[in-house]
């Protein structure tokens, strides 16, 4: 089967995406990272996507219907996530209901991820007070979810890099709605992200777009998530550059960092960035993983 209604998502490493250029390439839907838990940290920070609301706004302005995604962790505790997320989706109010990506296990047996996932759910719900959408690989819901029986109304948004969908457990196949086809799709003038269909005709599509609830609005906006804070971390890279600004664009590298050196950290800055001395930063964190680790 064909499909021709694309969808898009993407986060902060792909910068400040043009969503006006997102739409002239015929983007229909997409959905932008909210946050999520760092649990290999002891404290657990809960961390915010620095560009969701920039994003939720700019497809917003555009006309792009747009949805938040939190990446859940089953070792993170239900109601920690369901404020840090409730609090991101209710700030920025996307169009679309929330998404819980589901791919880690966190060492934990099927029965607990449901467990927790559902406490999880349950939770979202009550604050957000719309059904929800989980992203996930069908083999992933089978095998360490436990293929559970889910609500009538959750919706399924399918990860599989292949020519086709594939099979999918018969718990979720009616609910699927969108299939995640690559994580390199390349549009002009446009960032490398990840590509999507919407998998159910035009007229539902169009229904899903028209129909959504708006979300609940709380009497006022919740206090924002302090930044996590380290006093002294130590380099666990081979090699970290020092930069002059705290991003990875428009800056000059000034200085090297080695495995073992051992920094003063006098502030964060967008979750993962240690400012070392006076206009030297370094990354404490980036898509392959941790540079530097908390000491004290």
């Amino acid at each position: 089967m064909a499909y021709s209604i694309l969808g898009v998502d993407f986060s902060h490493w792909q910068g400040k995406p043009d969503c006006q250029k997102l739409k002239d390439n015929g983007v229909k839907f997409a959905f932008v990272k909210a946050g999520e838990v760092w649990i290999s940290y002891k404290n657990k920070p809960a961390i915010t996507d620095f560009e969701h609301d920039r994003n939720i706004r700019e497809l917003k302005r555009v006309g792009i219907p747009c949805g938040s995604y939190y990446y859940w962790h089953p070792s993170a505790g239900a109601s920690k996530q369901v404020k840090h997320f409730s609090d991101i989706y209710l700030k920025a109010k996307p169009d679309l209901p929330p998404v819980i990506d589901i791919e880690d296990t966190d060492a934990y047996k099927p029965a607990d991820i449901q467990r927790q996932l559902f406490a999880f759910i349950t939770g979202l719900r009550a604050v957000i007070d719309r059904p929800v959408i989980i992203y996930s690989r069908n083999g992933f819901i089978v095998n360490q979810i436990g293929d559970p029986n889910w609500s009538k109304d959750t919706m399924f948004w399918i990860a599989r890099y292949a020519q086709t969908i594939g099979s999918l457990s018969p718990k979720i196949k009616e609910n699927t709605i969108i299939w995640q086809f690559t994580d390199r799709i390349k549009l002009p003038g446009l960032p490398v992200m990840d590509g999507n269909y919407w998998v159910k005709s035009e007229s539902e599509f169009n229904d899903f777009v028209k129909n959504v609830v708006p979300p609940v609005v709380l009497p006022e906006d919740p206090e924002p998530l302090p930044e996590p804070f380290y006093k002294q971390g130590r380099v666990i890279v081979s090699l970290l550059n020092v930069r002059n600004t705290p991003d990875w664009q428009n800056n000059m590298i000034i200085g090297k960092l080695k495995r073992g050196d051992r920094v003063d950290i006098s502030k964060i800055y967008n979750e993962r960035w240690a400012e070392i001395e006076p206009g030297k930063y370094a990354a404490m964190r980036g898509e392959s993983g941790t540079y530097i680790e908390r000491i004290i």
